[in-house]
């Protein structure tokens, strides 16, 4: 008997169109691999060059060349078994207005067991944040952290170096309509990224991030803050002993208070870049760490977690803690996403959690009012469940109770990434994603959606906000109100999902030839229409903006034979 073994581990782009604003920092290409079989030892071994194929972007001016770097899989940075390559192409912010502009490119020399597929294609555009009335406002870099206050404000973390101009590296707030506070942090700040940001009772913040100091101060990664963002020295995590949280900020890092005061802080398990931490602590208010709490992060069937990367945590009424993520053990045992631990630490083993079918890796939790689970990450795109949406709800032992399937042509479909969830009172979800596609929007890359009545007959899935680049993170404060982080943009929503418009008009600028440049802001997902006109009672619309792309610069060359000229927006139904 002939046996023939048939090699169709595929390799390719896994959407064929990318999206990333200029001032973002890096543009996000993502490479599958098919069948997305975590197991595949061989996956290891795919490597493949990425190849400027086109476009109008200029290397060293748009972006920092890199024609002819190798990849693989191992580099998405969750272990060689995760099915999805993250190749990110780091993007130059210039002050010069030029519209948007396009990287085409190539998948080529795939070495390894595999052949590339169909999608060896791809082009990611350049959305510019320059107009022709002068350089772009707002954040230059990306946001990971949100954190909205009660007066209306919101603190936000991430990489960037700089808000509407001025100097603000990594932390700052942003006043009620999203522009800088310029007495917020008092100190110098912390010298490296802020991943996570949570508010006590009494308004002091702790935050999670990339950086070895603040204010001058030696704090390694975790801190805690006055109000007014000044360090609070009276929380010391770095006291002799204590093992140094490793830098996470980029993923949604895992902080929660606890009602008595105490610290859960997850990051991860990593023999090699950070040995001594244990995955997942709890710390004092003073930030001693809590002796009578030890994590157990075992397997299903008992075996001690040798690598782990913690994404996300809850908390049930009970105190016991939901943990998500992604958690590899010893041998061929297959990786898990999400555990229980009882409150003080120990594994509970009653809990079965095992979403593998839907989510490769938890990066959201939420607990509702029935103590039942939302889980939310990384899903498909997988031929065993191409509807899949990366969102499920378990039972209070694990088990999974509902897969919502959505209407395709409204739903994140074909792989993607679930980056918070948020609960109303009612039960209902909030859910923001990015990298996800959605089915009667190709070149919408992610966005915010509320599902309402899960389960029910009455379950509605509505989308409040779509996104050119996904959305980062998620927050809502004590009114209801939400706050979605896009790149470097931040969206505010009312309770029912309606965008606060904040339509932003940059000063009209008179060009050489008489025309007179204009730009204007809005949210993403609301169309409008710009109107002109010379007497108040005739207007003639002039540009509307492409949704989803927010902003729009056009040039009104009708103005060169007026001595006046009057503006307006109207909302496009």
């Amino acid at each position: 008997m002939l046996t023939i073994l048939v090699d169709d581990r595929i390799v390719e782009f896994s959407r064929t169109n990318f999206v990333a604003y200029e001032n973002s920092g890096t543009g996000r290409l993502y490479i599958a691999r098919y069948p997305p079989d975590s197991n595949d030892m061989d996956a290891q071994g795919l490597l493949w060059e990425m190849m400027v194929e086109g476009g109008t972007a200029v290397p060293n001016k748009d972006f920092k060349p890199f024609e002819g770097m190798q990849v693989g899989f191992t580099p998405a940075g969750y272990g060689s078994f995760f099915p999805v390559a993250v190749f990110e192409i780091p993007l130059l912010d210039n002050p010069t207005y030029e519209g948007s502009r396009t990287i085409v490119v190539r998948l080529k020399n795939l070495q390894g067991k595999g052949y590339l597929g169909t999608n060896q294609i791809a082009t990611l555009t350049i959305l510019d944040n320059d107009t022709p009335a002068g350089p772009g406002k707002g954040v230059d870099g990306q946001i990971f952290a949100l954190l909205p206050r009660p007066d209306g404000e919101i603190v936000i973390g991430g990489v960037f170096i700089r808000i509407d101009g001025i100097e603000r590296s990594y932390l700052a707030r942003l006043q009620t309509d999203t522009t800088l506070d310029p007495i917020f942090p008092r100190g110098t700040g912390p010298t490296g990224p802020v991943g996570s940001i949570v508010a006590q009772p009494d308004g002091r913040l702790i935050i999670l991030g990339a950086f070895n100091s603040v204010d001058g101060v030696p704090r390694t990664n975790l801190a805690r803050l006055y109000p007014d963002g000044s360090l609070d020295a009276s929380f010391d995590p770095n006291r002799p002993g204590t093992p140094v949280v490793p830098a996470f900020y980029s993923s949604p890092a895992a902080v929660m208070l606890q009602a008595d005061g105490k610290l859960l802080v997850g990051a991860g398990i990593d023999p090699t870049y950070s040995p001594a931490f244990p995955g997942l602590l709890r710390f004092e208010p003073d930030g001693s760490i809590d002796d009578t709490f030890h994590a157990r992060l075992f397997s299903r069937n008992g075996l001690q977690t040798t690598r782990a990367f913690i994404n996300a945590l809850a908390l049930q009424s009970d105190q016991k803690i939901i943990v998500g993520g992604y958690f590899e053990f010893p041998g061929a045992t297959p990786f898990e996403q999400l555990m229980r631990l009882n409150p003080d630490g120990t594994k509970d083993f009653s809990f079965v959690g095992d979403v593998a079918t839907e989510i490769f890796i938890v990066n959201a939790l939420a607990v509702d009012t029935e103590e039942r689970i939302w889980a939310g990450g990384y899903y498909g795109p997988s031929p065993n469940r191409p509807e899949s949406t990366g969102l499920v709800r378990l039972d209070g032992q694990g088990g999974i109770s509902l897969i919502p399937e959505l209407p395709t042509q409204n739903a994140p479909v074909g792989g993607g990434e679930i980056t918070g969830i948020r609960m109303t009172p009612e039960n209902d979800v909030w859910a923001s994603w990015r990298n996800g596609l959605i089915g009667r929007f190709p070149d919408v890359n992610g966005g915010v959606a509320l599902l309402k009545n899960a389960g029910t007959s009455e379950q509605q899935f509505l989308i409040a906000t779509y996104s050119p680049t996904g959305v980062t993170t998620l927050a809502r404060d004590g009114s209801g109100r939400l706050f979605a982080a896009e790149g470097s943009l931040v969206r505010r929503l009312l309770q029912d999902g309606t965008l606060v418009q904040d339509l932003k008009f940059d000063p009209p600028i008179k060009m050489s030839n008489g025309a007179i440049a204009l730009s204007l802001r809005g949210q993403s997902a609301r169309g409008f229409i710009l109107e002109a006109s010379a007497d108040l009672q005739h207007w003639e619309g002039i540009s509307t903006n492409a949704s989803p792309v927010p902003a729009i610069s056009p040039l009104d060359a009708s103005a060169t034979n007026v001595d006046h000229k009057f503006y307006r927006t109207r909302a496009l139904q």
